[in-house]
């Protein structure tokens, strides 16, 4: 509602591939807290769907917990 402009979609992490997108990002960031957060085995398969819509070379950016560095 406050950015209308804005695309906004809901989906499962692990079934991104579900959602028809685009596999061209140069960078998906996850921020710091949401790994840690996934349900239970689900981990490696976000971990996995996110680094399927990088373009080559692109980045993937995330925390894995939630302890004070």
């Amino acid at each position: 509602r406050e950015a209308p402009a804005q695309d906004w979609l809901l989906g499962d992490l692990a079934r991104l591939d579900t959602l028809g997108l685009d596999t061209d990002f140069d960078l998906v960031l996850a921020a710091g807290n949401v790994i840690p957060l996934l349900a239970p085995g689900t981990g490696p398969a976000v971990v996995g769907q996110l680094a399927a819509v990088l373009r080559p070379g692109g980045l993937l950016v995330t925390g894995m917990g939630l302890d004070a560095a």
